[in-house]
């Protein structure tokens, strides 16, 4: 019999993970968008001057693994931020509405995000970097008891 303190993590699956900059033909604005497995998803930022890869991430992360993130912050008071001084998750927030989400202030880093992602067992690693794209694998974990 093994105690909890003895869980190893495997991989429930991998993603091919990208993120693609682009310039909006419109606006002329910078576009970061994240792709999976080569196909074009809904979280993007656009604009400049804060931290738009972080943003995407965040938003990625709120919308797909928010049962994680309600785990993760089960103890965050309701319309709270977490204070970056007293935790490492900067840039969470549990919503006033009815069911409680957990938002995420992608703005606050892409290093705050990526430490959200690696609490709720999810892993990035990088692949490759070109001119406008930085490929990751982005690994899903699943504890399993050894």
């Amino acid at each position: 019999m093994t105690n909890t303190a003895e869980k190893k993590q495997i991989v429930q699956d991998t993603q091919i993970f990208m993120f693609k900059w682009s310039v909006s033909r419109s606006t002329g604005y910078n576009i970061v968008r994240i792709y999976l497995n080569d196909k074009k998803t809904k979280f993007y930022a656009s604009g400049g001057n804060y931290d738009m890869e972080g943003t995407a991430l965040g938003e990625f992360l709120q919308t797909d693994f928010q049962d994680r993130l309600k785990e993760l912050f089960k103890d965050l008071e309701v319309g709270k931020h977490i204070d970056a001084r007293k935790n490492k998750f900067y840039g969470a927030f549990k919503s006033c509405d009815s069911d409680s989400k957990i938002l995420l202030d992608g703005a606050t880093g892409k290093s705050s995000m990526i430490k959200i992602l690696e609490a709720i067992d999810l892993r990035l690693e990088y692949v490759s970097e070109t001119k406008n794209t930085t490929t990751y694998l982005l690994h899903n974990y699943k504890p399993e008891t050894a």
